[in-house]
């Protein structure tokens, strides 16, 4: 028998093919389509945004707990850092004002 093997595509040139076909597609598609398509985008990376976090999270805590003893403390500040992080991302979105080059809140 003749075996044929199939030469895959690897991820990058995937993501350049992918990046091209949208790009085309944005140019020549109707605007409605393009709005669609760009709402769904927006929605879905809000949701990874979210859930990759809780994903790491969620696989770290797993391990730690395999470990046994101590854990506990390792996931309060597992716990701690990672609602400072999703904090921080706020603290941008306040309005301050330059008091003898300091910013006050």
């Amino acid at each position: 028998m003749n075996k044929t093997k199939k030469k895959k595509l690897g991820l990058i040139p995937k993501l350049l093919i992918a990046i091209a076909l949208g790009t085309m597609a944005g140019l020549y598609l109707p605007e409605w389509f393009v709005r669609i398509a760009v709402t769904f985008s927006s929605i879905f990376g809000a949701f990874l945004n979210f859930v990759i976090p809780l994903m790491i999270i969620a696989f770290v805590t797993k391990g730690i707990a395999d470990l046994g003893e101590g854990f506990r403390v390792i996931i309060v500040i597992e716990a701690n850092s990672y609602v400072n992080t999703r904090n921080s991302r706020l603290l941008p979105k306040f309005k301050t004002q330059k008091i003898n080059n300091w910013c006050a809140a």
